[in-house]
């Protein structure tokens, strides 16, 4: 077995100078990721390499060559995915399939067009996950997958963009300096700051985003507020109000269920002598703690503020109005109940 350093010459590449080789830094990056990941992809490999899958077949056989020597097995290439089984004796690979399909969890979650952005695999259902997760996914192909190719893009860039936001025609657009995208509860949002005068940081919903997205040049980079990086499934929403704390009474049936997760980090729960249980959330947008306490529907009632009580009414009477007004599918109308 020739040494290691021997191997990265494989590829027969001869060089004059110091700069490594194409070859040669191909295999220490591969080395690198599989060593902190425990796995390399195709993926991966062909987003920083621009090379085939032959050629990572090739580059994956030239480094379990290297591994040998140094104490690596790696194990077989499956759905793009080769997975370190050995280091230094100590057999990973049963820690390797759980990551792997932890992996896979994840990215069928989030879906498609995120997976292929973390370097995620497609590959079946397998039936030794424990842990199956079931969100909302974004559809490949889609114009908030679309529009997520794109700001991700612009904001590695600094690139500033300009858009429309909104259904609505008359809306008007936006020019925005793109930082990040954060998911909540399946729906993406694009954390960027509008230049416009008096609108600055802003939440931008991807599937709102109506027309083509255009550059405008470049920015000097700014740092994003806290507050709009923090991903609480409750509270996320910035109104540029104070925080105000929204109290949901939780009746025993759901008390215990809602009180085991947290919904944000600043949570209050106090529970109750009948089972029932007391939540105070605290938020920015006030109608957004209501809504997730309707969507609970009447086993939880928002209980205080009283705006938040009001606000409350307001949409159940906005809701019950609309069924009112709608008719179930299949049912006859009133006319046809007056003629018959």
């Amino acid at each position: 077995m020739k040494p290691p350093f021997e191997q990265l010459r494989l590829s027969g590449v001869q060089r004059d100078g110091d700069e490594p080789s194409g070859h040669t830094v191909r295999m220490v990056s591969m080395l690198i990721a599989l060593v902190r990941d425990t796995f390399v992809s195709f993926a991966w490999y062909s987003r920083e390499f621009e090379r085939s899958e032959r050629q990572f077949a090739r580059d994956l056989k030239h480094l379990r060559l290297i591994g040998e020597t140094m104490g690596l097995k790696i194990g077989k290439q499956k759905a793009g995915v080769a997975p370190l089984e050995t280091f230094a004796g100590n057999r990973l690979q049963q820690a390797t399939r759980e990551h792997q399909a932890m992996l896979h969890a994840i990215g069928r979650a989030l879906g498609a067009p995120i997976a292929k952005e973390l370097g995620i695999a497609a590959r079946p259902e397998e039936a030794d996950r424990f842990v199956v997760l079931a969100l909302p996914t974004l559809v490949e192909g889609s114009a908030a997958a679309g529009a997520f190719a794109t700001f991700k893009e612009a904001a590695r860039n600094h690139a500033r963009v300009r858009f429309r936001y909104g259904n609505n025609r008359a809306d008007r657009e936006s020019e925005v300096e793109p930082y990040r995208v954060l998911v909540r509860s399946g729906r993406y949002y694009l954390v960027g700051f509008d230049v416009s005068p008096r609108k600055g940081w802003r939440y931008f919903a991807l599937d709102q985003i109506a027309g083509p997205i255009t550059r405008l040049g470049t920015f000097k980079p700014r740092a994003v507020p806290q507050r709009y990086l923090d991903a609480d499934a409750v509270g996320m929403f910035q109104s540029g109000e104070a925080r105000a704390a929204v109290t949901v009474r939780l009746s025993p049936a759901i008390a215990t269920s809602i009180a085991s997760r947290r919904w944000q980090r600043v949570q209050e729960v106090v529970k109750r002598a009948d089972g029932s249980a007391d939540i105070t959330l605290h938020v920015s947008d006030t109608g957004e703690a209501v809504r997730w306490a309707l969507g609970l529907g009447a086993e939880a009632v928002v209980i205080a503020p009283p705006s938040a009580v009001e606000t409350a009414r307001a949409m159940v009477a906005q809701i019950d109005a609309a069924y009112r007004r709608t008719p179930a599918v299949g049912s006859p109308t009133r006319t046809a109940k007056a003629g018959a």
